[in-house]
């Protein structure tokens, strides 16, 4: 059987790069995508901000203490979209089928019928990569291996702009040392299991036996599955790229205890919808189905469902839907994690509107009036739950009331602001 050649190729800081080719008097500069704002979260930064350790997901204003002279530059999720459609569309055209898309920013590519071996493989992915730059203008690194475990290993271990190849002659040397932390696939809550079995680094974990009862216990019946994960000699195919039909998508934040003062809930939502509307125009899918998770201070994920009036990728609207449900039953000072889910998607280019004849007052859902919309939209634009209706106004008011006052034997008190 022929050997297998994988590729997975990562978009590097994809968001600063694509905001380049169109503003190219930020390259080499020090910049991050971000809402202009200094309490913004990053959401993606050049690697000449990586020297000072903050990662995306960290404010804006704790990098700028460190870069004077950082650059912020706003967010373009059409371009974003588009410019990564492009891309995956040159790599399905003109590369192969065999094509997986992983993130807006990130993909695999199986080359096994294009090059006899992984050697040939590692020459492929270099011209490969300084095509994309010439015909794109976004820089992308390449790990080359036999499966899309270690491709994904070798990429994260090359970036930022470089190609990698990982077999059976380096494997070890180029993974064995690392903390068990650069495993793809093991998570931050596995990572103290781990270690307080004496699994520091990745040689640790690779020793063990499949049938160890105190790894069983972190993976269960995924054991074996782990360990073979990082076998060089394990060979993957990547079936031809078909019509997708995926069941769902999301995305869920956990906020560490320092940050529990801080938390911005409208900021948070309107850029967790942000992405995942990315990531649905990027396949051309709408929902009609939102699901808020919250996490609780007691560690528990508790799932609020919203069925929408119609297919949409419809950003202003997701917002009205999510803080709807957010308002109703959940309190932001009690929260340790929050994530926004779709689901029941379809292909925007199939989803018709039946016309009913005689329309139930009694629906499932809450119709949207424009003033709703125009409200929605203006808040989803400035990150705050700002701009309400009188009604809402109102209702906020006596709800603010209720949360001040308390109650001892009938006597009402309030606290002092």
């Amino acid at each position: 059987m022929k050997n297998s050649v994988i590729l997975h190729i990562d978009f590097d800081s994809y968001f600063v790069s694509a905001l380049r080719t169109i503003r190219p008097e930020l390259k080499n500069k020090p910049v991050v995508c971000a809402k202009t704002k200094s309490n913004s979260i990053i959401l993606s930064m050049s690697y000449e901000l990586k020297k000072y350790g903050i990662k995306a997901g960290a404010l804006v204003s704790d990098l700028r203490k460190l870069e004077p002279n950082l650059i912020v530059a706003p967010p373009i999720y059409e371009l974003f979209s588009t410019l990564s459609k492009n891309i995956f569309g040159y790599f399905f055209k003109n590369v192969t089928q065999r094509f997986e898309a992983a993130s807006i920013d990130e993909c695999y590519l199986d080359i096994s019928d294009l090059v006899p071996n992984l050697e040939s493989g590692l020459t492929y992915a270099r011209n490969l990569q300084n095509l994309i730059l010439q015909e794109f203008d976004i820089p992308i690194s390449i790990g080359v291996a036999s499966n899309k475990f270690l491709a994904k290993m070798t990429t994260n271990l090359v970036k930022p702009f470089n190609v990698g190849l990982a077999d059976e002659t380096n494997y070890q040397t180029l993974f064995y040392d690392l903390p068990i932390s650069k495993f793809h696939g093991i998570g931050r809550r596995s990572l103290p299991k781990l270690e307080a079995i004496g699994i520091y680094q990745i040689k640790d974990l690779v020793s063990k036996s499949p049938l160890d009862l105190n790894l069983r216990n972190i993976f269960g019946r995924n054991t074996a599955q782990y360990l073979e994960l990082i076998n060089p000699k394990r060979q993957e195919r990547i079936a031809l790229a078909q019509k997708e039909d995926p069941k769902g998508i999301g995305k869920e934040i956990t906020f560490e205890l320092e940050e529990l003062n801080q938390i911005n809930i409208d900021r948070i939502i309107k850029e967790i919808i942000d992405e995942l509307v990315i990531r649905l125009k990027s396949k051309n899918l709408a929902t009609n189905n939102l699901t808020l998770v919250v996490r609780n201070l007691n560690k528990k994920w508790i799932s609020k469902n919203k069925k929408l009036p119609e297919f949409t990728q419809d950003p202003h609207l997701f917002y009205i839907y999510a803080k709807q449900l957010f308002n109703d039953n959940f309190d932001e000072y009690n929260i340790r994690g929050l994530g926004i889910r779709f689901s029941n998607l379809e292909n925007i280019n199939t989803i018709f509107k039946p016309i009913s004849l005689l329309e139930d007052e009694k629906l499932q859902y809450q119709k949207i009036s424009e003033v709703d919309r125009l409200i929605a939209k203006v808040n989803h634009k400035i990150g705050k739950n700002s701009t309400m209706t009188l009604n809402q106004y109102q209702s906020n008011k006596r709800k603010n009331s209720e949360n001040q006052t308390f109650e001892i034997d009938g006597i009402a008190f309030q606290f002092k602001k």
